[in-house]
């Protein structure tokens, strides 16, 4: 009589039987759905860039937007060369920068700011405050400042008048 332990042709239990992979591999994708997969994905991500760039700027204001060209001119080699080129498309002399009206500085700069806004010579324009706000934040200052001069000095002659009595 065989006894289970002593049969010779079984394995211990499980390792008789295939086992399935545990891993089972996908199918190669397509390098064009790929591909087209990364286009979606990179249009996305610049149509985001745009939305939080136009939050950021302030289109209308010609002057920063100048303040941007400039600077960028100034600091960045890669927007200097997107300039240039930006100029060359349009038939446009790139020196004429200073002369450069709104909707052309605009475009340029929704166009290419995207690149470059975590540089600090960006965040520096973008978070700058203009001459306006400066000169309304020290007047405020200067004001509140008046009016505590004033205060203190009503509070020393109420004190003045009690001593006198």
């Amino acid at each position: 009589a065989k006894t289970a332990g002593s049969s010779m042709g079984t394995l211990p239990f499980g390792l008789g039987r295939p086992v399935p992979p545990l891993v089972t591999p996908l199918p190669a994708p397509d390098p064009k759905a790929l591909m087209s997969k990364r286009v979606e994905a990179a249009t996305r991500a610049a149509d985001v860039a745009k939305q939080v760039l136009r939050r950021q700027i302030d289109f209308e204001d010609e002057e920063k937007l100048r303040k941007l060209l400039l600077k960028g001119l100034k600091y960045d080699k890669q927007w200097s060369a997107a300039y240039q080129e930006y100029c060359v498309l349009r038939r446009v002399s790139p020196e004429a920068v200073l002369s450069a009206g709104k909707e052309f500085m605009a475009t340029f700069v929704e166009q290419n700011l995207p690149n470059s806004i975590n540089t600090e010579w960006a965040q520096k324009v973008i978070h700058s405050k203009d001459k306006k706000e400066k000169k309304e934040k020290k007047e405020e200052k200067n004001k509140d400042k008046k009016e505590k001069e004033q205060k203190a000095e009503k509070k020393e002659k109420k004190k003045e008048k009690k001593r006198a009595v």
